[in-house]
């Protein structure tokens, strides 16, 4: 598999950050998990989790973004 387009240097920083990367098998092809883990699952949260997704998704290995959080996390719902 090749990478599309070369992220810059701050953006790998960033992506480098993530809490889990893992793979999984969606329809018969790979899909990556960007999961940010949280206390208490802010927006910010959210946004770095698909903000890191996207990183990898413009590389060409598709992603989704996911926030694992602890204790009330409804408030999220709203930003999915």
């Amino acid at each position: 598999m090749s990478i599309a387009s070369k992220p810059g240097e701050a953006t790998l920083a960033d992506l480098l950050r993530t809490d889990i990367v893992a793979t999984a098998n969606h329809a018969g092809q790979p899909v990556h998990l960007v999961v940010e883990v949280s206390r208490t699952g802010h927006s910010s949260d959210v946004h770095r989790a698909a903000r890191r997704a996207a990183t990898l998704t413009a590389a060409g290995l598709p992603a989704i973004g996911l926030v694992a959080c602890q204790g009330d996390c409804a408030m999220m719902g709203s930003l999915a």
